[in-house]
């Protein structure tokens, strides 16, 4: 803190109004421009007060500043989980990516989100004012492929966290025509359970099957989906 004296004092940094909690060793300055310095401070906010004494006895009490607030924390977790999540599932269809953040902090945040296909995390993007959640536009550069969502924040004072990354597929693309083989081809079975092995170009997620016609066509009938394998599978 600056000052400009007018006499030999001794002057000292406390918080409060009283002068009688120390934040400085009491430092003795003479005439003119002069500057103390405070002891290194905890995080909290603190009201600034500045102590000034001659060698007569005479003191003063002086605000400085009414609140003053040291932060060396960069945001963390509200939760203590995870700050951020991706509510789309690893592989998706849809053109946006939506999250949700978990961040807080005493001060203002900030945050940026970076779509990329870079090995190392690459928080490049630019900051913005915080919410809690957002939804990200996928470029046309990224779409059929698998890539990275790479967040960071940072509070008023600029402390930063790493750089969070989080990967998802993109895939909107048909799957190709399946070919579908039902106990190896014959054409009859005396069995309640049937093996079909469905091979299929581009390996979809999963496959559901149904033996009534309209399956395909009517968008509210019920079947169940199971986990893809080119290996046999058996249908009740």
């Amino acid at each position: 803190i600056s000052v400009t004296l007018n006499e030999l004092v001794t002057l000292e940094l406390h918080d409060g109004s009283g002068c009688n909690s120390p934040l400085s060793l009491v430092t003795p300055l003479g005439d003119g421009a002069q500057s103390i310095t405070s002891s290194p401070l905890v995080d909290g906010t603190y009201a600034i007060y500045i102590k000034a004494q001659d060698p007569a006895g005479n003191s003063r009490c002086e605000e400085v500043r009414a609140s003053h607030q040291v932060d060396t924390l960069a945001p963390s977790s509200l939760s203590g989980g995870d700050m951020v999540t991706v509510v789309n599932p690893p592989f998706t269809n849809s053109d946006n990516i939506n999250l949700v953040f978990d961040a807080v902090d005493a001060t203002a945040i900030q945050f940026q989100v970076s779509l990329n296909q870079d090995a190392s995390p690459t928080c490049t993007a630019t900051w913005e004012s915080y919410s809690a959640s957002k939804v990200v536009a996928i470029p046309e550069s990224l779409k059929n492929s698998q890539f990275y969502i790479d967040v960071q924040f940072q509070d008023a004072v600029s402390n930063k966290t790493t750089c969070f990354r989080n990967s998802i597929t993109h895939d909107n693309t048909v799957t190709a025509e399946p070919t579908v083989l039902i106990n190896e081809g014959a054409y009859s079975t005396e069995d309640s359970t049937v093996s079909v092995q469905v091979t299929a170009s581009d390996s979809p997620f999963e496959v559901a099957m149904s033996s009534d016609s309209s399956f395909c066509s009517d968008p509210d009938f019920s079947a169940s989906w199971q986990v893809f394998s080119a290996s046999p599978m058996a249908i009740d």
